[in-house]
């Protein structure tokens, strides 16, 4: 029989140690991460492959764009989360979900992620590559 088509695998996670860190021992920080899809490692491999043009007089150069680490791993974690109870100063929801999916353009999500204490977003990122594990190794492969 064929390959039928099924949900990815979708995970929950608790941040234990940073909700130690911060002693957060009530309603524990929860997150939701999903496998990535076919389509999810296009939308990576877009990031990964960004190529600068530059013209000299003319002359079109290709040079390779040079991605920081912290880029990489943000755009995984708005490719898999799929949902997560992490407010805002306001107590609303830090970000916005449908169908296990971000709902929020990406230059939000960007800006709301950058608003996390490194902890908590260090946690998310360990918790994207349990999920999908050879995002670790592709990198491990490209760097090493």
């Amino acid at each position: 029989m064929a390959y039928k088509l099924t949900p990815p695998l979708i995970q929950e996670f608790y941040l234990l140690k940073a909700d130690k860190e911060f002693s957060i021992t009530e309603d524990p920080t929860r997150i939701t991460i999903r496998q990535a899809t076919q389509g999810d490692e296009e939308m990576r491999n877009e990031l990964l492959n960004s190529v600068l043009w530059i013209y000299d007089e003319d002359i079109l150069e290709k040079h390779s764009f040079e991605l920081s680490n912290d880029e990489i791993t943000r755009k995984e974690v708005f490719i898999t989360l799929a949902s997560c109870n992490i407010l805002d100063s306001t107590n609303l929801s830090l970000f916005r979900f449908e169908d296990n999916r971000i709902a929020m353009p990406e230059v939000l999500f960007n800006l709301a992620w950058g608003q996390l204490p490194y902890i908590y977003a260090e946690e998310i990122i360990e918790c994207v590559h349990i999920i999908n594990h050879h995002w670790v190794l592709q990198g491990i492969a490209n760097n090493g």
